[in-house]
Order: structure tokens, then sequence, then C-alpha cells
């Protein structure tokens, strides 16, 4: 089923909009009058290379967990069931839900919340240092507050 899965999410991915950086590194052109069907099949490869990304950070992820355990532990650790089911689910959801949903299942959802509620944090402290934004003032009691409720539960308390 999963092979065949992955094909239909392919076809549909061309059809229906699939979140992911295709559309930031490929900007559509409105630079003259477009049909809807122009627009549509501008969107559809961009939609299409987004599927086609997830599914290769899906099935890619998995393979290669399954190749560091074959050769640390000299056994195979995993079919490839798995990296195919992973690179249909990867071509459904996208790249961006792709990784959200491997970091829940290589470590505990308590932990890839934890992680995913720190980027406001790494978004205010980077933005500056790698876009040359500008730090403002009424952000300091935005990371105050995010820092002391990060810091009530921390990964690993029970």
């Amino acid at each position: 089923m999963t092979l065949p899965g992955l094909a239909a999410a392919l076809v549909f991915s061309y059809f229906s909009h699939v979140p992911g950086p295709a559309y930031r590194i490929f900007p559509l052109d409105y630079g003259s009058a477009y049909s809807a069907l122009q627009l549509d099949l501008q969107l559809g490869w961009r939609s299409l290379l987004n599927s086609v990304l997830g599914a290769a950070i899906g099935a890619g992820t998995l393979y290669g967990v399954g190749l560091v355990y074959l050769a640390l532990r000299k056994v195979e650790g995993m079919g490839l069931g798995d990296v195919k089911l992973m690179a249909m689910a990867g071509a459904f959801l996208g790249p961006s839900l792709t990784l959200f949903v491997l970091s829940t299942k290589l470590t505990t959802s308590a932990n890839a919340i934890f992680l995913q509620s720190t980027a406001p944090l790494y978004l205010l402290l980077l933005g500056p240092l790698l876009l040359g934004e500008h730090f403002r003032r009424r952000d300091w009691p935005y990371v105050f507050a995010v820092a002391a409720g990060l810091s009530i539960r921390r990964p690993g308390d029970r």
C-alpha cells in the first residue's frame, strides 16, 4: 500500500497545496496577467516539489537511522516498510510537518514539543545576527517570559 500511496500523494500534491519552502525559493511571477490555469500550473509544480522534498526527508531520515544501526550492531534493525511509509507520509505532509512527525517518532513527544516551543527564542536571538534585524526594546519582556516558562519544565524531568 505504501508505494501506491506515495504515487497517489505525488499526483494529489500537484492539485492541492502542500506547504513547504518551494514557494519561497521559487516565488510566483506576477509580472504579467495569468489565467487561472497558468496560475494553477505555477502553484502545482511548486507543491509537487514540496511533496518530493517531504518524501525524501521522511524516507532518507529513517533509511539513515537504519544504516547507522546496521553499522553499529551488524544486524538489520529496521526493514524498508517504515522507510516507504514515511516517504508516503512525507509526500502528503510536506517537509515541515514531516520533520515534526520524525521528531516525535525519534524522541518523546514532550521533548519534541519542548524543542518546538523554544523556536521563538531562536528567532529573536538569531534574527539580529543572521538577518540584520533590529532587536526592539519591547522584545525583552517576551524573551524573559518564554525563558521563564521553559525553565519550569525541562526535558528529562519526571
